[in-house]
């Protein structure tokens, strides 16, 4: 049972989470220290407001780390990839806010003043941010691997009802398959098989980086293209190894092309030249 992980791409979603938090919080909590300011009486700098307000700007760096790096499932490492990021950014803070003070202002503010800062007015935000977003995580992790592990294997024979006999035909001698209501047509090594199967049906069982709809009735096996042909009109004609000559519709040329362009064997086929 292979083990699955989650890249990068599969947690865009999740990624785009503190992107899109980020900017909001930080003019929140200007906000909040304008309001507190004018409450009580209080002078507004908005230079240090915003400096403080940095806090926020550490959640895409970490967050993608948590998520980048969180591989194993062991729960020990879960726990450590919830409490590091929240220690990094207790640091990172620390840091951040003392570089850009000294850089930036009259005074610098001290690493321990900050960090005692952060501790008491954001400690929560830290637990609840880190220990929410591995939760997500593991969620989207238990349904990636349940789709994964159940998701159906594809056809290698299609046993076909031929004469009074079943005969079995390897799927990867078919050239195309068609429709022939009710059944479909299977053509495979110079041979004709109908089949009481649906196209549709059929296709879903079928490795569709392989075998491709080309027309509303026909699918074709592009290990077994030689050639496509334009028509000039948005059509295509595509010939297999066999001599064959199927139509490409045009509804289907752009999935048939980028499907081909990607296929093991699509640079033995000869492509339009435009």
């Amino acid at each position: 049972m292979p083990h699955t992980t989650l890249s990068l791409p599969q947690n865009r979603r999740f990624l785009l989470i503190p992107i899109a938090a980020v900017p909001a919080m930080a003019v929140l909590t200007i906000l909040q220290d304008i309001s507190e300011a004018t409450f009580n009486g209080f002078s507004f700098f908005v230079s240090e407001s915003a400096l403080f307000s940095s806090f926020w700007l550490l959640f895409i760096p970490l967050v993608f780390l948590q998520y980048r790096f969180v591989k194993k499932p062991w729960p020990i490492i879960r726990l450590a990839w919830v409490v590091l990021p929240m220690l990094l950014h207790l640091l990172g803070y620390a840091v951040l806010i003392w570089v850009l003070s000294f850089l930036l202002f009259d005074h610098t503010y001290a690493m321990g003043q900050t960090l005692g800062y952060a501790l008491s007015e954001y400690l929560y935000v830290l637990v609840l941010s880190y220990g929410g977003s591995m939760i997500l995580l593991l969620q989207r992790t238990q349904k990636t691997r349940f789709f994964t592990q159940n998701e159906p294997e594809k056809l290698t024979i299609i046993v076909v009802f031929n004469g009074g006999q079943y005969t079995p035909v390897a799927v990867a001698e078919i050239a195309y398959i068609e429709a022939a209501t009710p059944y479909v047509a299977i053509h495979a090594a110079g041979k004709k098989h109908l089949h009481t199967e649906t196209l549709k049906s059929l296709a879903e069982k079928l490795d569709a980086g392989q075998f491709v709809r080309i027309h509303k009735s026909a699918i074709v096996n592009l290990h077994k293209v030689r050639s496509y042909k334009s028509r000039l009109n948005g059509d295509y004609d595509i010939t297999l190894q066999d001599g064959s000559q199927l139509r490409l519709s045009r509804n289907y040329a752009a999935n048939f092309k980028e499907k081909m362009s990607r296929c093991p064997s699509s640079g033995q086929a000869k492509k339009p030249s435009a």
